[in-house]
C-alpha cells in the first residue's frame, strides 16, 4: 500500500480542507483507493464542511476518520490541524461502513451483520465516551445525579438495580462504547477467523458533541464506522506501552503495582459499565481526599463543558476478573 499525508492547521476549516487539496493535487501521483481524514477540536462542530468539501474531489472512494487529539508524524507532532492520508492499494477489496443508530450495542450488531471479510482485517472506529449536545448532557447529568442520590442508604441490591437502569440509558444513548463488547460483536461474525482492530477514539478535553466518527465523508458523530480490507496475507501485529496483564488477578495487581504508583486500593462494587461504590462508599465521597473535586450545579457542569474547561489528568484502573 503507498500513502501520502498532507496537513493543515489554517484557523478556517474550509480553507484548511481546500489547502491540503492543493497539495494533493501537487503531490499525489497515484489514483487514491482510500481517504484517512483525522481532525482536532480546533474544528469541532464544523467537519462536515471539510468533508463535504474532499467529497467533491475524492468521493468515488471510501473514507474513515475521526476526531483526534494530535496527529504524530515520523518527525514531528501536530496539536492542532487537521489530516488527510491518501491510500492507493491495487491488490486490496477497501470498503467502509458506518451507522448510529439509538443504542451502542445495537448499532454495533446491525453494523457488524453487513460487513462482510473473508481476509485480511478490519480496523474500527468509535468513541469510547461520546459527549452529547447540550440538552442530553444535562439529561445525562440529571439522571446521573437522581439515580446517586436514590442510591445513597439503598440496599445492596437495589443500587445495583439503580446502577443497572442508568447503564441502561447510557448504552440506549450511544454515550458509552464498551470495547470488548464491540469488539467481541464483529469477532463473532466473522467466527473469530480476522483480526479486528479497534480505535476508541476519547478526547483529553471534554467538549460537546465529541468525539466525531467520520464514514463516506459523512460526520455520523457518535457511530461506529468499520473500515474492511480484503486482501491475502495481511497481519496484525499487538503491541502495547503497557505490560501484559498476568494469568491472575494477583499477578496483574502486581504488575500494576510495579508500573504505576499506587495511590490508594478500592474494593470496587459495578453494575455493567457503572460504579456503584469504593469500599462500601459512595464513589466521590471515596475519593474526596484524593482529588479536588467541588460540587457544582448542572448549569455551572454545563457551562465548562462548552469551554472546553475540563481535563482528563489522572487514571482510575480497575483489575478485574472475567
Amino acid at each position: 500500500m503507498r500513502s501520502v499525508t498532507l496537513f493543515s492547521n489554517k484557523k478556517d476549516p474550509k480553507d484548511a480542507a481546500r489547502h491540503i487539496l492543493e497539495q494533493a493535487r501537487s503531490r499525489l501521483d497515484f489514483e487514491p483507493d482510500l481517504a484517512l481524514f483525522y481532525a482536532t477540536l480546533k474544528y469541532n462542530g464544523k467537519y462536515q464542511s471539510m468533508l463535504d468539501i474532499f467529497q467533491e474531489e475524492y468521493g468515488g472512494i471510501p473514507q474513515i476518520g475521526a476526531s483526534v487529539d494530535g496527529v504524530i508524524y515520523p518527525d514531528d507532532m501536530r496539536m492542532d490541524g487537521a489530516a488527510l492520508v491518501l491510500c492507493e492499494d491495487d491488490e486490496a477489496e477497501i470498503r467502509v461502513d458506518g451507522i448510529k443508530e439509538k443504542g451502542a450495542l445495537e448499532s454495533a450488531e446491525k453494523l457488524a451483520k453487513r460487513v462482510k471479510c473473508e481476509k485480511g482485517a478490519i480496523v474500527l472506529h468509535f468513541p469510547l465516551v461520546h459527549v452529547p449536545d447540550p440538552l442530553k448532557s444535562a439529561e445525562f447529568y440529571a439522571k446521573g445525579y437522581y439515580y446517586s442520590k436514590i442510591c445513597k442508604g439503598a440496599s445492596p441490591e437495589k443500587q445495583k438495580e439503580f446502577a443497572g437502569k442508568f447503564a441502561n440509558y447510557c448504552e440506549k444513548e450511544n454515550i458509552f462504547y464498551l470495547p470488548p463488547t464491540i469488539l467481541n460483536i464483529f469477532s463473532e461474525q466473522t467466527n473469530h477467523k480476522i483480526p479486528i482492530l479497534g480505535i476508541n477514539v476519547l478526547h483529553t478535553q471534554v467538549r460537546f458533541n465529541s468525539p466525531s466518527i467520520f464514514c463516506n465523508f459523512e460526520d455520523i458523530g457518535g457511530g461506529i464506522a468499520a473500515l474492511t480490507i480484503e486482501k491475502e496475507n495481511v497481519n496484525a501485529v499487538y503491541d502495547d506501552i503497557f505490560p501484559e496483564k498476568g494469568n491472575t488477578v494477583e499477578e496483574t495487581r502486581s504488575v500494576v503495582d510495579k508500573e504505576f504508583k499506587v495511590i490508594r486500593k478500592f474494593k470496587a462494587n459495578f453494575e455493567k459499565n457503572i460504579l456503584i461504590s469504593l469500599d462500601g462508599m459512595p464513589p466521590m465521597q471515596a475519593v474526596k481526599d484524593l482529588i479536588y473535586a467541588p460540587e457544582e450545579k448542572t448549569e455551572e457542569t454545563l457551562k465548562h463543558l462548552e469551554k472546553g474547561d475540563y481535563n482528563l489528568t489522572f487514571r482510575v484502573s480497575w483489575v478485574t476478573k472475567f
